[in-house]
């Protein structure tokens, strides 16, 4: 359906659009999360842009629909940082992990000191105190 040409037929994806918000927000059974209900609303928000690509009538009234906040949520954009924020730590926890692992089995089966095995793997003063800490 040509939703950017076709008046009615954007009123009522306007009016599709809104029910569906509406359900999400006011389902108030124990089988929707918070978190699933902005997952939900955020997958919504992905399809429309798809929909809309280039479909500036809808860009508009979906954006009307949200506010006027033109298919951008707020707390969605944080909770997308904060995740993203989760995932780096994770990963440097990771990273951290690695090197401890190797810093062991240098120190097991090759016999190094953990000075001399943190040497070898290129590890600066810096970090080498903070490792020696750990190990």
């Amino acid at each position: 359906m040509e939703y950017n040409r076709n008046e009615k037929a954007l009123k009522e994806f306007e009016r599709t659009y809104i029910e569906i918000i509406r359900r999400v927000r006011k389902d108030g059974s124990a089988k929707l999360s918070d978190r699933s209900k902005r997952v939900i609303i955020k997958q919504m928000e992905s399809v429309v842009n798809r929909l809309a690509y280039n479909k500036k009538n809808v860009i508009e009234k979906v954006g009307e629909i949200m506010g006027g906040k033109a298919l951008k949520l707020d707390w969605l954009e944080k909770y997308d940082e904060e995740i993203a924020k989760g995932r780096e730590e994770g990963r440097e926890e990771g990273r951290e992990e690695g090197i401890l692992v190797s810093i062991r089995n240098l120190m097991k089966n090759v016999g190094m000191t953990a000075q001399e095995a943190m040497n070898a793997l290129g590890i600066s003063a810096s970090e080498q105190k903070r490792f020696m800490a750990m190990l």
